[in-house]
């Protein structure tokens, strides 16, 4: 999922970034998906992900809108509280900002990749389709059935309503500090997305 961010992939157009996604490597593919959600397209940032069916592509378009909501979120506490903080808050919701990205190994199996980031147990999977590379929701998402695809599609939706609430409220000052937001973010993806016993006995 996913999701990170370097303001200075702003400067990429969209419409480049498509021209030549299918030259790109695995990891040049997830960077330019960071930047997309970086400018606040959730449409092109669903274009990186790979669905198989209706209920995973509800799942993605759920995904898409938490990747954009979430970089502003970044980019907001980047702004008041400083970069290093910004980063904070995209790691404290469970995903990766660009230099994870450049610093995680890659493995290319024919037209399969994985990505290994530092520091986190779970490597990320992608597949080439039609020459671009693109994250694999079902290599994600493993044996998961209907039901539990579309439970987790409603917390990614909770998600993405709270992190904008908690973007207006650190644009309305309503925060000193940045860790205060980190620690909000991190108990909201705890909440989610933190494995319980009901999940697995779901």
């Amino acid at each position: 999922m996913n999701r990170a961010l370097l303001v200075i992939f702003l400067l990429i157009p969209t419409t480049l970034l498509a021209q030549s996604d299918k030259t790109q490597s695995p990891k040049e593919a997830l960077l330019a998906q960071d930047a997309a959600a970086q400018s606040g397209n959730a449409e092109s940032d669903a274009a990186f992900y790979y669905a198989a069916d209706d209920h995973q592509r509800k799942m993605l378009k759920a995904i898409a809108d938490g990747d954009v909501a979430l970089a502003k979120l970044q980019n907001t506490v980047a702004r008041q509280f400083g970069p290093e903080l910004g980063s904070a808050i995209v790691h404290a919701a469970g995903t990766v900002v660009a230099d994870d990205i450049k610093s995680a190994s890659e493995k290319i199996e024919g037209e399969k990749a994985t990505i290994q980031f530092k520091n986190y147990a779970l490597p990320l999977h992608l597949i080439r389709i039609d020459g671009s590379w693109k994250v694999s929701l079902p290599d994600m998402l493993g044996e998961a059935t209907p039901p539990q695809i579309e439970k987790l599609t409603a917390r990614f939706q909770e998600f993405t309503t709270e992190i904008n609430k908690l973007t207006d409220l650190v644009d309305h000052h309503r925060f000193r500090s940045g860790e205060g937001v980190r620690d909000r973010v991190q108990s909201l993806h705890d909440r989610l997305f933190k494995p319980t016993s009901a999940d697995s006995n779901a």
